[in-house]
């Protein structure tokens, strides 16, 4: 994983802490992922991901937060959550079949397809 920061302490915003913790995390999740992978099952590790993810997400949100979401909100949420599924299961059978010097730098390749997509 690549990350370009400006030299300098001019530049330097607090911001950039949090992408060098959110690059780490990544990391250490694709790593944690390849090591699972010989010895668990595809759905027991997107099992305990999602719980993980789903513990750390409640730290910082509102709980009374699905309470406000429209009705066609909650469909937008559902295919969100579907989606997201949808990838880690392919990323972790990706990682099954190949290295993650592989795998990795071809999941960055998302970021602009998304965008000539869109």
């Amino acid at each position: 994983m690549l990350i370009i920061l400006r030299p300098g302490i001019e530049a330097f915003q607090p911001a950039a802490l949090g992408v060098l913790a959110a690059s780490l995390g990544y990391a250490i999740s694709s790593i944690g992922t390849k090591k699972l992978i010989p010895v668990q099952d595809t759905i027991a590790i997107l099992f305990w991901m999602n719980v993980m993810q789903i513990g750390f997400a409640l730290v910082g949100t509102d709980p009374t937060f699905p309470l406000r979401l429209t009705s066609q909100q909650w469909i937008w949420a559902v295919g969100i959550a579907v989606g997201g599924t949808t990838a880690h299961y392919c990323l972790t059978n990706a990682l099954r079949v190949a290295d993650a010097i592989v795998v990795i730098p071809l999941d960055f390749l998302r970021i602009p397809l998304i965008a000539f997509v869109g």
